[in-house]
């Protein structure tokens, strides 16, 4: 089962979570604006639309494995946060961590999306390697519970 009801139930829980978190906007520096919230994919860059994709939280769908008649599988869905902070002091990262913390704070209080999926642990955060300033990234990886779907040629038998 590929769960795409997964990553819309990720979606519409941190559109709802993050809305208030407010951070720097590379266009006007001088105001910070909400997180653009993103399935699988960044918005192409559009030369008609002069709006920054940063700050944004990407949610994606990585895989799925363990799919068997009778157990459940494991998808994997990474959490890629990327945030601009013009500052000389380099404390962007300070911004990428804080939406990371809020993510997994949010999972752990709340381990299930859609009334089926289940958080299954371990969590891995990480934090780019390279420097990149003024842009900085960062990323979360999680594994869920994917159910098995019903089969419905046996329902007779029942």
């Amino acid at each position: 089962m590929i769960p795409i009801n997964l990553l819309d139930g990720l979606v519409e829980r941190f559109e709802e979570e993050l809305k208030h978190l407010k951070l720097m906007d590379p266009k006007n520096s001088e105001t910070n604006k909400s997180i653009n919230i993103f399935p699988q994919h960044l918005l192409r860059k559009n030369k008609s639309t002069d709006v920054s994709l940063y700050p944004y939280l990407c949610i994606r769908f990585a895989d799925v494995e363990g799919l068997t008649e009778s157990e459940p599988g494991q998808s994997r869905i990474l959490f890629i946060v990327g945030v601009f902070d013009r500052s000389e002091d380099n404390q962007g990262y300070r911004d990428a961590l804080t939406v990371i913390q809020k993510v997994y704070e949010s999972l752990i209080r709340n381990p299930i999306i859609k009334d089926q999926f289940q958080l299954v642990y371990p969590i891995r955060a990480t934090y780019q390697e390279e420097d990149s300033a003024p842009y900085y990234f960062a990323g979360l990886e999680t594994n869920w519970e994917v159910p098995i779907p019903l089969r419905e040629d046996v329902e007779h038998l029942i």
